[in-house]
């Protein structure tokens, strides 16, 4: 477990809010499906190339965050998967807990993706803060 796993985890006990450690072979799963059925430009989804890509603004920015956290909302009801290029661990959180787990992973210096598993839609916080969320 890496440093910043570590960091998640003692972040999301002080808030005494449950966060869920995929196993391997879920993580592996899901990486797979993002690199097969995205584009990417080197590290990064090329964010333009998908038809309902809306840049939000930047990870600093609260309103961000907030509006982030209601396109997510719209499209699911269901617990979202957090997975980080920093951190060794992929995640899973409740919908209801998403602001508070967004606001913990601006904070990591990653690129962060946040999704499901039928990979209806999918979100991103970039390691220098720009944040996009694209229906698939």
């Amino acid at each position: 477990m890496s440093y910043f796993d570590e960091e998640i985890i003692k972040d999301f006990n002080r808030s005494n809010t449950q966060l869920f450690v995929l196993s391997e072979i879920d993580q592996d799963v899901i990486v797979n499906k993002v690199n097969s059925n995205l584009p990417f430009s080197g590290s990064r989804i090329e964010w333009s190339s998908l038809k309902n890509s809306v840049h939000l603004g930047t990870a600093i920015s609260q309103t961000a965050l907030i509006s982030l956290a209601e396109k997510i909302k719209l499209a699911t009801k269901e617990s979202v998967i957090i997975v980080g290029d920093s951190t060794d661990n992929s995640y899973s959180v409740s919908v209801e807990n998403l602001l508070l787990a967004l606001q913990i992973f601006s904070t990591i210096p990653q690129h962060t993706y946040i999704l499901q598993q039928h990979l209806n839609w999918i979100a991103f916080i970039s390691f220098e803060g720009d944040i996009y969320f694209s229906n698939l």
